[in-house]
């Protein structure tokens, strides 16, 4: 029974590897770039001004979608004759709704033009009331990492390189290998030697364990959490402070809690670090941020 198990296994492969294929743009020529990032107040997202095969938009940078994702109405009305059509995503994805897919002509971030590949829609509407400006899709790592970049909200700038930059006290941060866009650190928290995987995830607005892997402090917190499904009011416990150690880094924390959901590193720790992200070679570095 193995050979037929290992052959539908390495199909399956083929067909994920195909799919993604499809999802990844044709990068520019040059790929230096900067762009100016919107660091919102209160939450600390981020947006970017974009153009869509040649209409304006805007988009929320998402360390933690795999992949650009736009508003179906936007689409909707910006592009009446846009062919939408619905697509079975592979491997892991907390999208609920179905997804459709259209054809990317060109994706304009910065003075970079990203171009031929395919994007997906969903109903999006509700990220707009929660960032408190218009969005108009998610900037996903697919379009994201077409060249290395360096991500800081500090100075609210993304930037693009040929070859990752490597300043001064950068650290390498060890990440989980796996088949997909994400990034997930190989974490610990101090005082406790069991490793567990955090996703680095500048979409969302606040730093979350999970219960069994971080204990809890005092006190609640009634959120209003935000994602690509929807947004709804949700009721949190409050971790203890304490410190996550990530390779060499030790990133102080005091994160809310939720159990059986993958913990996430959100914009509230980003911003004391910057992020150097190689996509393509799977690398990625933290240059921690002297406190103000």
């Amino acid at each position: 029974m193995r050979l037929p198990i290992l052959a539908a296994a390495l199909l399956a492969t083929c067909l994920l590897r195909a799919q993604e294929a499809l999802f990844t743009p044709t990068p520019p020529a040059v790929q230096i770039n900067r762009a100016a990032l919107a660091v919102h107040p209160g939450n600390n997202l981020q947006t970017l001004p974009a153009t869509l095969n040649g209409k304006p938009c805007t988009l929320l940078l998402d360390t933690g979608a795999s992949h650009t994702t736009f508003d179906v109405d936007f689409l909707r009305k910006t592009f009446p004759d846009l062919p939408l059509r619905p697509i079975a995503l592979g491997g892991q994805t907390n999208v609920q709704s179905a997804p459709l897919a259209f054809p990317i002509q060109t994706l304009r971030v910065g003075e970079a033009e990203l171009t031929r590949f395919v994007g997906m829609a969903l109903p999006l509407g509700h990220l707009s009331e929660a960032v408190g400006v218009r969005v108009d899709g998610i900037l996903g790592m697919n379009a994201l990492g077409y060249a290395p970049f360096r991500l800081s909200l500090r100075d609210g700038a993304v930037t693009w390189f040929s070859a990752p930059p490597t300043p001064a006290g950068a650290v390498l941060l060890p990440l989980l290998d796996v088949a997909d866009n994400s990034f997930h650190v190989v974490a610990t928290r101090e005082g406790d030697e069991t490793t567990f995987p955090v996703l680095i995830d500048s979409g969302a607005t606040f730093t979350f364990m999970d219960g069994a892997h971080w204990p809890a402090g005092e006190g609640r917190a009634a959120l209003d959490a935000a994602g690509v499904n929807a947004t709804r009011a949700a009721d949190f416990r409050k971790g203890a402070p304490g410190t996550l150690r990530v390779g060499a880094l030790a990133l102080p924390l005091e994160p809310l809690l939720r159990d059986g959901e993958e913990p996430l590193l959100g914009a509230d720790a980003l911003r004391a670090l910057d992020l150097i992200i190689d996509a393509k070679a799977r690398k990625a570095w933290a240059v921690p941020r002297a406190a103000e």
